[in-house]
Order: structure tokens, then sequence, then C-alpha cells
């Protein structure tokens, strides 16, 4: 056997850290957009969301959509819409990141060293060409996780602030 290819052994033993990681941060990146679905539920049911969208949003994109305009557009949100909006944002900023990493390529490279090699399409003369690479290892993963671990808490708080003013709101203005 040559020096030159590792063995499927190697292999293995080299991605199972890293596909403990990629499993770890999707639970979290999925606690995550359940903890925005409790806050759209609370908007979409009990804060009068419902006028913005036909039905409750259950892409991430629309979710964000409708919170956005929900923190805009209702004024029981306005003491907490700044908070909303810096949610909103670092979601939008963190998803593309996550998107690469859960539907990247995983390879050996070298041989002691697990990576995910992310192949990004890009369009030119209207046919998808693969765009640059990208190598993401352990470390990368590290914080990427630590940054969906402040998201999530962050995420967390919002829904407590929101189901505060939305249950405040209903108190106050019952049925």
């Amino acid at each position: 056997m040559s020096d030159e290819f590792p063995s499927l052994e190697a292999e293995f033993e080299a991605a199972k850290e890293l596909y403990a990681q990629v499993g770890f941060m999707t639970i979290l990146w999925a606690r995550m957009e359940g903890t925005l679905d409790l806050i759209n539920r609370l908007l979409f049911y009990h804060a009068g969301g419902s006028r913005f969208e036909d039905r409750f949003p259950l892409a991430l994109d629309r979710k964000l959509t409708f919170l956005r305009r929900c923190h805009r557009d209702l004024p029981e949100l306005v003491s907490i819409q700044e908070a909303g909006f810096q949610l909103i944002d670092l979601v939008h900023t963190l998803k593309e990141q996550r998107h690469d990493i859960i539907h990247g390529d995983a390879e050996t490279m070298p041989v002691t060293k697990m990576e995910l090699v992310v192949l990004k399409r890009a369009k030119q003369d209207k046919q998808a060409i693969l765009g640059h690479q990208k190598y993401v290892d352990g470390d990368d993963l590290n914080h990427f996780i630590d940054q969906v671990l402040s998201l999530l808490e962050l995420c967390s708080k919002h829904s407590h602030a929101v189901a505060e003013v939305v249950l405040a709101d209903s108190d106050q203005n019952p049925g």
C-alpha cells in the first residue's frame, strides 16, 4: 500500500471529530431556529403579525423577513426593536457560513487533519460553474460553534422579551 493515500481507517478516525463538531453545530442551529419559530408564533398568533403573512413562515429567509417586519411595524415591540434587528442581522451574517459547513465536502488534507472543502457555485454567462473553494478545519468550526452558541443565547433572551411584551399587551387589551 502506498504512503500517499491514507487508509480508510485513518481517514474515518480523522473525520470523527469533525463530524461531531458539524453535528453539534447543526443541533445548535436547529435549536436557534426553533426559538425563532417560538418568537414568530407569538407574533403571528398573538400580536397581529398574521396581517403581514398569509401563512406562518417556515423557510429561514421568510422567518427573518417576517420577524423584521413585525419589529418594524408593531408598536408594542418598539422597546425591543433594536435587539430584534440585531438578532436578525446576526442570523443573516451566520446563515451562509452555516450552509457552507453543512453542505461542504469533507476530505482529509493532510492525513492527520480533517477539513471541509466548500465549493461555492458562481453564475457566469448563465452557466453554473464551480467557484472558489475554502477550507474549514476544526478550529474554524469551534469558532463558529461559539458564534452559534452566542446567537442561541441572544435568541433565547429575545424570545423571553417578546413573550413579556406580547403577553403584557394582551393582558392590557384582552380579546
